[in-house]
């Protein structure tokens, strides 16, 4: 998430860096720690570095696929070009409290089907869009009737609004070159369909 031309130059640095590497030592040695530890967040940390440059406006999530979902390796990448290796799941928002609002909800989750993981990604925006409406402005929680904000108000209240939930899934075993799957418009919204985030 950012800038989208920001977006768009760290896609093409990690195409890049993944080629050389798989180019210059074999594909077995294309992993995520080393194509962010030494390709990616190097060259993000140069342009923070550079008092003539103007630092990228970015926050990247990075996803390495294993046979097993125990061996998935998830990379979160910040504009300052620390970035963090987790197991099991990882999240990106605004703020540290989202975030760690995101990942509780995450910790011990395990959908079994694409509506679930649906059902699940929905939850933890609306958590952390209500977390990150507090962290910005205390207060900002509330509506103009005094009521706190909730993540079932949060997510009823987008719907109503016209904002249109979009989701993709990583897909394990697939016949396609391609493991990133946009779900469709209709999925989406069966699977989010009379949901009650409580």
């Amino acid at each position: 998430m950012g800038r989208q031309s920001d977006v768009e130059s760290i896609r093409i640095a990690s195409i890049d860096t993944a080629h050389r590497e798989g180019f210059q030592r074999s594909e077995d040695d294309v992993c995520l720690s080393r194509l962010v530890g030494f390709g990616i967040s190097p060259a993000v940390k140069q342009v923070y570095n550079d008092q003539r440059a103007v630092p990228l406006t970015i926050r990247a999530l990075f996803a390495e696929l294993h046979d097993s979902p125990a061996d998935d390796v998830f990379c979160t990448l910040n504009y300052d070009g620390e970035y963090r290796i987790s197991k099991g799941s990882a999240v990106i928002t605004g703020v540290r409290s989202a975030d760690e609002s995101a990942k509780e909800l995450l910790k011990d989750a395990a959908p079994a089907t694409r509506e679930e993981a649906i059902r699940l990604a929905a939850k933890v925006w609306a958590t952390a869009y209500t977390a990150m409406r507090h962290a910005r402005k205390p207060g900002g929680d509330v509506d103009e009737t005094g009521v706190r904000l909730t993540p079932d108000a949060a997510f009823k209240g987008a719907i109503a609004k016209g904002l249109i939930l979009e989701a993709a899934l990583l897909t394990r075993s697939t016949s396609k070159t391609s493991r990133f799957e946009c779900c469709t418009p209709e999925l989406v919204s069966a699977a989010v369909a009379n949901l009650d985030l409580g």
